[in-house]
C-alpha cells in the first residue's frame, strides 16, 4: 500500500446500528475491521462539458477502495448549475457533500443561513492531517478560507503554479499567415487585416468560403473576450472591475469599454467574427476547431490543443502576444489569486462527516496529488525512480484533451506546489503553458484585489446589484456587437441606466475592499 497519511477506522455492530469512529494512529496506518453494511457517500460534482466521467476515474477509485468507502457522483454540467442548484437544496434528496468549480459565495452565504452545511474547523483539527498541514505552512490558505471572520465551511484549491492564473490567450493559424504570406499581428488594425485576408482568400484552399477568421465563446470564462479588450485599456476580471493607478474602474463603463464594442461590432459584420459567440457550446466551439478542414484562424482558449487537437495545436497554431490597442494600451487579465475557494463542501444531510473529510483529505496528500492533477498512474501518467512522466494520449488526443477525461482537478478541492510539480520529469502541458505564460507576462494587469473571504462577505450585500448589472451589460453588449442597436446613440441612456442600477456604489465597494486587501501581503494579490 502507498506511503500515504493513514486512518484507523473503528467498527462497532451493536442492535444492527453501525457506529463509526475514527482517529489517527501515531505510526499513520489503516486499519479496517469487518463492516455489516458498507459506507456509501453520495455526492454532487460540478464539471466543465469536457471533463470525464467522474464515475469510473480511476484516481477516485483507489482513494476508495484504500479507505474501505464507495462514492457515487451526481456529475452535473457547469452550464446546468443554475438550474440545477436550487432543486437540489430545496429538494430531499439533499446530497453528502457538495464539489466543484469555485461555488459563488452567495450560494455559500444562503447555505449557511438555511443551516444546509456545516463548519469544517473540528473535522480537520480531528482526522485530516494533509489540510492542516497546508493551512499550517500556508496561513494564508486558511484565512481566505474562513468565512463569517471564524468558520471554514469550504475547501478550496491551492495552486503555486502562476501560469495558472490566467483563463486563457490568444492563438493563431500560422500555417494561414504562412499561406497568405502575412505577418504575425501585433495590433489591433493588423489583426483586423490579417481577419479579412482569411475571410476572403481562401486560406484553407478548399474552394469554399467556409472560414471562421476569429471565434470565442462570450458566456466563458475560459474562452471569452474579457482580456482581449485589453488593448482597449479595460480587462474585465469577471466582476466587471479593473483596478488601474489604485482606483476601481467600472469596466463596462469606461470609454475603453465603449470602442472594444465597437471594434468587435466591425468585426461581427463584416462576418470576421463568429456568428455564434453569444450562443456556441465549448463542445460546439470544439467542434469547429477540429473540423476535418481547417476553418478557424483564430480563436481564445485555456489552451489551443483543447480546441483544434494536439497535432494541430502543435504543427498549426501559435499564441498571438497581446494586442497593441489604438492609444497604445496592450493588457491582458490575470487571476487574483493562486487558490479556487469553495470547491468542497459537507452538507447536514451527511451521516459520515468524519469519513468524508478523511475521504477529501487524500486530495490534499502530496503523494496523490499528481493523480489528482493529471490522472491516474498508468493511465495517464507513469513514476519512474520517483518522477512522473506523461505516457502519449489515445490517437486524435491532445495531452490536456487525455488528462480532463481521466482527472476532476479543475472541479477537485486539493493541491498543486511547487514541489509536486518538481516530480515531473516531463511534462508538456506545462511546457507550452510556461511559454505562453512567458510571452504575455510584460502585459499583465499588475494590480488586483484579494479573495479572502472574510472581505467577500461584504460583497454578498451587493449581489444583487451585481447580478441585475449583469443582465443589463450582457443584454446590451450582446445586442450592440450584433448591430442590433446603436451604442453610439444609447450611450448616454446606458450610463444612466448604470447608475440607476447603483453601479457607482458597487464600484466603490470594490475600492474600499482594494485598499483593504493591500493589508494582506503579496500572496493575496496577483
Amino acid at each position: 500500500m502507498k506511503n500515504f497519511q493513514r486512518y484507523i477506522i473503528i467498527v462497532l455492530v451493536c442492535s444492527s446500528l453501525i457506529l463509526i469512529g475514527y482517529r489517527i494512529t501515531p505510526e499513520k496506518k489503516i486499519i479496517l475491521e469487518e463492516q455489516e453494511l458498507p459506507i456509501v457517500l453520495n455526492g454532487i460534482i460540478f464539471t466543465a462539458e469536457n471533463v470525464g466521467n467522474v464515475n469510473e476515474m480511476e484516481v477516485f477509485e483507489k482513494i476508495e477502495s484504500d479507505l474501505g468507502i464507495e462514492v457515487q457522483f451526481n456529475q452535473i454540467n457547469n452550464n446546468e448549475r443554475i438550474l440545477q442548484k436550487k432543486y437540489i437544496m430545496q429538494s430531499n434528496e439533499i446530497p453528502d457533500f457538495i464539489m466543484g468549480s469555485n461555488i459563488p459565495n452567495r450560494e455559500l452565504l444562503a447555505y449557511v443561513n438555511e443551516e444546509k452545511i456545516i463548519p469544517l474547523d473540528d473535522l480537520i483539527n480531528s482526522y485530516a492531517p494533509h489540510i492542516q498541514a497546508l493551512f499550517e505552512e500556508k496561513p494564508f490558505v486558511k484565512q481566505a478560507s474562513t468565512f463569517l471572520g471564524d468558520k471554514i465551511y469550504t475547501l478550496p484549491f491551492y495552486n503555486e503554479m502562476k501560469r495558472d492564473l490566467v483563463d486563457n490567450y490568444l492563438f493563431i493559424n500560422k500555417t494561414w499567415l504562412e499561406e497568405l504570406e502575412l505577418e504575425m499581428p501585433t495590433t489591433t488594425e493588423e489583426f483586423y487585416q490579417v481577419l479579412r485576408a482569411f475571410k476572403t482568400q481562401d486560406p484553407n484552399k478548399n474552394g469554399q468560403m467556409d472560414e471562421i477568421p476569429f471565434s470565442y465563446i462570450e458566456s466563458n470564462s475560459k474562452y471569452n473576450a474579457d482580456s482581449f479588450i485589453g488593448a482597449f485599456g479595460m480587462v474585465d476580471n469577471g466582476k466587471m472591475i479593473m483596478i488601474k493607478d489604485g482606483e476601481a474602474k467600472f469596466v463596462p463603463g469606461e470609454e475603453g469599454y465603449k470602442e472594444a464594442i465597437l471594434y468587435l461590432r466591425k468585426l461581427y459584420q463584416e462576418e470576421l467574427l463568429d456568428a455564434e459567440i453569444f450562443t456556441q457550446s465549448l463542445e460546439q466551439y470544439i467542434e469547429k476547431g477540429k473540423n476535418e478542414v481547417p476553418i478557424v484562424g483564430a480563436f481564445i482558449a485555456k489552451d489551443s490543443g483543447i480546441v483544434v487537437g494536439e497535432n494541430r495545436a502543435i504543427d498549426n497554431y501559435v499564441v498571438v502576444p497581446p494586442l497593441e490597442g489604438p492609444h497604445g494600451d496592450r493588457l491582458w487579465g490575470k487571476k487574483v489569486s493562486q487558490f479556487s475557494s469553495n470547491q468542497f463542501m459537507i452538507t447536514t444531510k451527511n451521516q459520515h462527516p468524519e469519513m468524508t473529510i478523511a475521504w477529501v483529505d487524500q486530495f490534499f496528500n502530496p503523494d496523490r496529488a499528481p493523480e489528482i492533477v493529471c490522472g491516474a498512474e498508468g493511465v495517464t501518467i507513469e513514476k519512474i525512480e520517483g518522477n512522473y512522466y506523461f505516457l502519449k494520449p489515445p490517437k486524435g488526443k491532445s495531452y490536456i484533451e487525455h488528462a480532463m477525461e481521466n482527472s476532476a482537478m479543475p472541479a477537485c478541492p486539493g493541491m498543486l506546489t511547487k514541489e509536486i510539480e518538481s516530480k515531473f520529469s516531463y511534462n508538456p502541458i506545462v511546457n507550452r503553458k510556461n511559454h505562453w505564460y512567458n510571452k504575455y507576462e510584460p502585459y499583465f494587469v499588475k494590480e488586483n484585489i484579494c479573495v479572502s473571504n472574510q472581505f467577500q462577505i461584504d460583497f454578498m450585500k451587493e449581489s444583487g446589484i451585481q447580478k441585475s448589472l449583469n443582465r443589463y451589460i450582457y443584454e446590451m453588449k450582446t445586442r450592440w456587437i450584433a448591430g442590433q442597436y446603436s451604442i453610439e446613440e444609447d450611450w448616454e441612456k446606458y450610463q444612466n441606466t448604470l447608475k440607476s442600477l447603483n453601479a457607482d456604489a458597487y464600484r466603490i465597494l470594490y475600492e474600499l475592499k482594494y485598499n483593504e486587501c493591500k493589508h494582506l501581503g503579496e500572496h493575496m494579490m496577483h
